[in-house]
Order: structure tokens, then C-alpha cells, then sequence
């Protein structure tokens, strides 16, 4: 009798629960235990397939990123008005973050928030740095977004554009958070709305100072 040839892992399937897990649980809060019964394969079989648990966050944090965490950066650049592309990116975070299709608030947001320096997962350098060039780039994309206003004449030439990248990154953060502590979307989506409504506040106030003064 000839042996039937073995199931090919699906290693997508396996990511996808992987993803899950350290998304609704964290790194240091998910064991390689916990991934192997997850994801259906034996300790030998996760090792030669993802390398170590390190290796196995940072795809999982890339699967994120290619499947959940594109839509409000799409919006944010594909909406022409300033005001409605800063609303649209806060929006449809808030309303990702509450999906209740899958873990709340966002993957990579919480990973920063739990890779910081001195903290027990400090020493998880490849998916540590992964996270710092991800929140770099993200950085960069929002400055970009508000740069590009000004070139359009959107916001004024003396616009602080890092200021406001950094008060619209910090509010998607604070929603993130708060989508954990199980606030109702529709009270998530509200917070969000009062970030564009700060944001034309700054483009009527004019340039702030160092100290944070007009």
C-alpha cells in the first residue's frame, strides 16, 4: 500500500492564529505552548517552520500590517482635504480598533507599547527593531500627509506639521487603548471626530512656539 503524501502546512492559517494571539494577549503573555496548540503543530515542527518565538512575532506583526492595518492610511492619503483625510484616518481606526471580528485595538500600537527600553521583553531585539522602523515610517507617512497640504495649499507655509503628525498619531494610540478597555465604537468613533476639530484649531491658531504657546 503506498503512504499518501503528507498535508502541506498552511502557513498562513498558522500565522493568521499566531497573529491573533499575540494581538489579544501580547508577547510576553503568549508562550511557545500557547502557539503550537494555537496553530495545530509540534514544537519541532514551529521551530524549523518560524525559527523562535522572536521570529514568529515579527511575521505575525508584518501579517498585521498587510491585513488590518492599511485601511486608515489608505484613507489618509486618498481623501483630498486635509481636514476630511484627518478624520477619515481617526474614524476608521477608532471603528478597526473596535471590530469586534477580532482582538481590539491595534498589533503594532500595543507591541511599542510593550517592547519599550528597559522593559522584560527589551531583550527581543529583531521584532523590537522591526516596531521602532515601523513607528519611524508611520512617522514619516503622517509628517508627508501634512507637508503635502501645505504644498497644496491647504495649511498654511508656517504649519507645524510634526506637531500635528505627532498629536494625530498619539490620539490613534489613545484610541487603540481605549478600544482595549471596551468602549462602544460609536463613543470611540466620537473621540476620533474631535481630532479633526483639533486640528483646525491649530490651522487657525497659527505656529506654536517651542513651549507650546501661539
Amino acid at each position: 500500500m503506498t503512504r499518501g503524501r503528507p498535508r502541506q502546512f498552511d502557513r498562513d492559517a498558522a500565522l493568521a492564529r499566531a497573529m491573533e494571539m499575540f494581538w489579544a494577549d501580547g508577547y510576553a503573555n503568549t508562550s511557545v505552548s500557547d502557539l503550537t496548540h494555537a496553530m495545530n503543530i509540534s514544537p519541532p515542527s514551529f521551530y524549523s517552520a518560524f525559527g523562535s518565538k522572536d521570529a514568529l512575532y515579527e511575521e505575525s506583526l508584518k501579517f498585521f500590517v498587510t491585513h488590518h492595518g492599511g485601511q486608515m492610511w489608505d484613507r489618509l492619503e486618498t481623501t483630498p482635504a486635509l481636514g476630511d483625510a484627518v478624520e477619515a484616518f481617526l474614524t476608521t481606526s477608532a471603528s478597526a480598533f473596535s471590530d469586534s471580528g477580532h482582538p481590539p485595538g491595534c498589533m503594532v500600537i500595543a507591541g511599542l507599547q510593550e517592547m519599550v527600553p528597559g522593559s522584560a521583553t527589551d531583550d527581543v531585539s529583531h521584532s523590537a527593531a522591526w516596531l521602532k522602523s515601523q513607528r519611524e515610517a508611520n512617522d514619516r507617512k503622517m509628517q508627508n500627509r501634512f507637508k503635502r497640504a501645505i504644498e497644496e495649499g491647504d495649511a498654511p507655509s508656517d504649519f507645524d506639521y510634526r506637531a500635528a503628525a505627532d498629536f494625530v498619531l498619539t490620539l490613534q494610540a489613545g484610541l487603540s487603548n481605549t478600544a482595549r478597555l471596551t468602549l462602544s465604537p460609536s463613543r470611540l468613533v466620537s473621540i476620533a471626530r474631535l481630532g479633526r476639530r483639533a486640528i483646525e484649531a491649530m490651522l487657525a491658531s497659527g505656529p506654536m512656539d517651542q513651549h507650546g504657546t501661539t
